[in-house]
């Protein structure tokens, strides 16, 4: 399991409120989304926490990309444009030992 994280900016003038609920409702069982939450940096920019099944962080990182375009695409979140989409960074004495656990 990863957390990716999906930074957005949104062309409104803010962040409109049920973010999570909207992004959720568009998810497929087959984007293997776990668990999604919501962080408002501003009021103008919003990350999407996609906790997701994925066999890589490569794979978890370009698979979170396409869904937020898919989300984007869709019409029914607000205008806005995606940032990146990336595993949160971890400080290196947070890092597990080369060979042991998913980050290397």
């Amino acid at each position: 399991m990863y957390l990716v994280h999906a930074r957005f900016e949104t062309l409104a003038a803010e962040v409109p409120p049920g973010i999570r609920e909207l992004a959720r409702a568009l998810l497929a069982s087959d984007d293997r989304v776990e668990h999604l939450s919501v962080h408002t940096r501003s009021s103008h920019r919003f990350t999407l926490g996609f906790y997701l099944r994925a066999d890589s962080l490569a794979w978890a990182e370009e698979h979170v990309e396409r869904v937020s375009h898919r989300l984007l695409s869709t019409g029914r979140l607000p205008s806005a444009r995606l940032l990146e989409a990336r595993v949160p960074l971890l400080l290196p004495e947070l890092r597990p030992p080369p060979g042991q656990g998913p980050v290397s």
